[in-house]
């Protein structure tokens, strides 16, 4: 519920607010996301319910939701690449830091399904999933009330470390939490941890490189 309020604010002055005058595509897009925040959130109430029947039916809900997330995340890069606001630069480190956190969010609704008859791991990708989509998010919720804080814009670079860093302590947390309880590290939140690190590394690396806006380029334009 945190990160879904977290989302929420985070696209309200870029969406919710010009709701009837951005393009179609980031209307699939935001719809698509809110309801699997939704669904990820009314999943687990279900389980503890023993509501499974419902739980089951909604879990192939969200395979299209799923679908409808991932098609429209694709959609919308162009329209950053092309944005005349955002140096080429920064446009490829949001490119990049899309790139990872839509990757994620594939892998870890695939690996849910993959292990759906076991609730435990199941039920933790699926929440990996919600950390995917609090990356992009968070970045926003962070830099949007700094900017108007200092009346100028905030270093990108250090917003991404800053949520980079954030999204692993929760996660610390949470691994810490579970570990207590069942004395058990799940793969899930451990891969994500990784790549947090690994992304804050090479982030600089990727704004900066020449083959990787080239790149870009031939892939989202053509």
């Amino acid at each position: 519920i945190i990160p879904f309020i977290i989302v929420i604010s985070s696209f309200y002055p870029s969406y919710w607010t010009k709701f009837f005058s951005v393009p179609f595509r980031y209307h699939v897009h935001g719809l698509t996301a809110t309801c699997w925040y939704l669904l990820v959130i009314v999943q687990p109430y279900l389980y503890q319910k023993k509501n499974l029947q419902l739980h089951r039916k909604l879990g192939l809900v969200g395979l299209f939701l799923a679908g409808g997330v991932i098609f429209s995340a694709l959609q919308i890069l162009p329209l950053i690449l092309s944005n005349p606001n955002l140096p080429p630069s920064l446009a490829n480190g949001i490119i990049f830091i899309d790139f990872v956190a839509l990757g994620g969010f594939v892998i870890s609704v695939y690996l849910g399904i993959k292990n759906v008859k076991d609730t435990r791991i199941h039920g933790r990708w699926m929440i990996a999933t919600v950390f995917w989509s609090l990356l992009p998010a968070l970045i926003r919720f962070l830099n949007y009330p700094m900017a108007k804080i200092t009346n100028e814009n905030i270093n990108f670079t250090e917003i991404v470390y800053v949520t980079n860093g954030l999204i692993f302590l929760s996660i610390g947390l949470i691994i810490i939490d579970d570990y207590r309880k069942e004395k058990v590290i799940y793969t899930s939140y451990g891969i994500i941890s990784i790549l947090m690190v690994v992304m804050s590394i090479s982030y600089s690396y990727f704004v900066e490189a020449q083959w990787w806006g080239n790149l870009l380029k031939v892939l989202i334009k053509s």
